[in-house]
């Protein structure tokens, strides 16, 4: 699941100095059959990233809780049955990765009683790459890699990343962070430094599902935004559609907009069943294992295991 992960222009026309996101729109507008796209709904819009969280993991919604909640730290007092628990039970490995602090949300607590049988966080990360003043997509995704190669052999791995490198706010200068992509008729700074992010992220999630693609172990990818980032960033060209851009993200996967793809690369059926139906995180599934990226998908196909 990739933090604030979203294709803005599902809220309205604007023109950029080049594409901000090429891969992503190169697998949304193709048809194979090792993918499928589509847009994710999601219940936040510019934060309260763990509900998106909530729902995806437990496939229970926010809609009958009071405005406000957050179901981590209000309504999780005690193990859960989850997607996770679920595999788990099926023999696979199951990992929450996230690269800041362990309390935020109460992840420490709440993944554990997920079904999480172990969790990454900032701490675990050594000298991790950063951008602006967040480890990037790309370590996070290294990091994914090197869990799916200390696994023991022959046990499928289930890991649920989420990421911070595209975490607000856009405003701020840093040395490490050189936006290069710019909205024609604006002199939004905001808007130019996410799409700035979106295209980093872009080319991040392309070398993850490159490199699972020449693994020999099947593997499902899943890639989806938590939610948009706030109206405020996308207010240069956003007109009447406010009730739009606090729902849609990308999936790749989740609500606010965001565009959800998923990429299979396994005839597993569990794990295509699993991404057929759940279409809303992002995480890799390796021959049982399963990565969170960001974008939205109803639909999955797979490819015969060789």
């Amino acid at each position: 699941m990739n933090e604030a992960f979203s294709d803005p222009a599902i809220l309205g026309d604007f023109e950029t100095n080049e594409d901000y996101m090429p891969f992503v729109h190169s697998l949304m507008e193709s048809e194979t059959a090792e993918t499928i796209s589509g847009n994710l709904n999601v219940s936040v819009l510019g934060g309260n990233t763990a509900n998106t969280e909530f729902e995806f993991l437990t496939g229970n919604t926010m809609a009958f809780l009071p405005q406000g909640s957050v179901a981590y730290q209000q309504y999780v007092h005690g193990e859960l049955p989850t997607i996770v628990s679920h595999l788990r039970d099926y023999g696979y490995k199951t990992i929450a990765m996230h690269p800041y602090n362990s309390t935020g949300w109460e992840r420490n607590t709440v993944y554990p009683d997920f079904g999480f049988e172990e969790s990454f966080f900032i701490r675990d990360f050594n000298n991790p790459e950063k951008i602006r003043k967040y480890v990037s997509d790309l370590a996070c995704y290294e990091k994914i890699i090197e869990e799916f190669h200390n696994k023991p052999e022959n046990t499928p791995l289930f890991v649920f990343n989420v990421t911070m490198q595209n975490h607000s706010s856009y405003t701020e200068d840093f040395d490490n962070f050189t936006p290069d992509i710019t909205v024609n008729n604006t002199n939004s700074k905001a808007l130019n430094n996410y799409l700035s992010l979106m295209k980093i992220s872009d080319e991040a999630i392309k070398k993850l599902i490159c490199y699972f693609s020449e693994q020999d172990e099947d593997t499902i990818i899943v890639f989806f935004g938590d939610h948009q980032p706030t109206n405020s960033v996308i207010s240069p060209f956003r007109e009447s559609s406010f009730l739009v851009s606090s729902i849609f993200t990308s999936v790749i996967f989740a609500s606010t907009t965001c565009v959800v793809s998923c990429t299979c690369f396994s005839s597993n059926a569990l794990a295509s069943s699993f991404a057929a139906n759940a279409v809303a995180a992002a995480f890799a599934f390796s021959s049982a294992s399963l990565l969170p990226c960001a974008k939205i998908s109803t639909s999955v196909s797979s490819k015969p295991a060789a």
